[in-house]
């Protein structure tokens, strides 16, 4: 009889697992898209309203179910203790997963964290790996912090002439603190005039110190303007910079 019970709540699970795919089949992608566009709003809107438990929870389910902007978000909240208990090592996670499978403003928050040794040991190579696959996304911000350690010799081989083409890069992108830094930078001795500015993405005076990944510069989706995200604006579905992520290295 037991035997029997069980194989006949098998048997319902299956057709319930079957009648919930042919479901999804039905609805098709662009509804499925669709809500979670909806439920990613709902979270925005809570975390905007200061609802720090209910955006955490949506962004974590979403996170489940795959959106990467969605792990970055989770990632930030618990990095902030944001509407769930600060976890770095949990944060890292979010981080990690979402930037290996290819976002490009995780990769910054990864290489902060490899960087300032939070929810890992301090890791100045590694946060440089991840910060030079961030500028090769288009990142500026990731160039500045790139340009930085190149500047110290932190994490990567002193060379003040890559910083420098680093900021100068970052400049072009219109992200207005690296145009200070082209000046500042160790080979600013060379005669060869500052490169033009595009429109700015940030606004004139606004300090790197206030764009800094570790305030949390973006918690919606990240939009791409002039290589840098503005707080506020939302990204089109489908147009997450992405970049493909090499292995790590392996040690010699």
């Amino acid at each position: 009889m037991t035997h029997r019970v069980s194989l006949s709540l098998r048997s319902i699970r299956v057709v319930a697992a079957l009648i919930t795919v042919s479901l999804l089949a039905a609805c098709g992608p662009s509804t499925v898209m669709a809500d979670k566009s909806r439920r990613f709003d709902q979270a925005t809107a809570a975390y905007d309203a200061g609802d720090f438990e209910t955006a955490f929870r949506i962004w974590r389910t979403l996170a489940d179910e795959n959106d990467l902007a969605a792990m970055r978000n989770a990632g930030h909240m618990l990095r902030k203790g944001l509407g769930v208990e600060r976890d770095f090592e949990r944060a890292l996670d979010y981080y990690t997963e979402a930037a290996r499978k290819g976002l490009v403003l995780a990769m910054a928050n990864v290489a902060e964290m490899h960087f300032n040794g939070e929810g890992t040991l301090k890791d100045p190579e590694e946060a440089a790996r991840w910060y030079a696959l961030a500028a090769n996304g288009g990142l500026s911000i990731a160039m500045v912090k790139l340009a930085e350690l190149y500047e110290q010799g932190l994490g990567v081989p002193k060379d003040p002439e890559r910083a420098r083409a680093l900021y100068e890069r970052a400049a072009r992108n219109g992200f207005v603190p690296a145009q200070g830094k082209v000046g500042q930078s160790a080979g600013s001795a060379s005669t060869a005039p500052a490169p033009a500015l595009a429109k700015p993405a940030v606004a004139a005076g606004e300090s790197i110190s206030a764009l800094s990944l570790q305030s949390g510069m973006v918690i919606g989706k990240p939009v791409v303007e002039a290589g840098d995200r503005k707080r506020g604006k939302r990204e089109p579905a489908g147009e997450t910079p992405m970049v493909d992520v090499p292995p790590k290295p392996k040690a010699a």
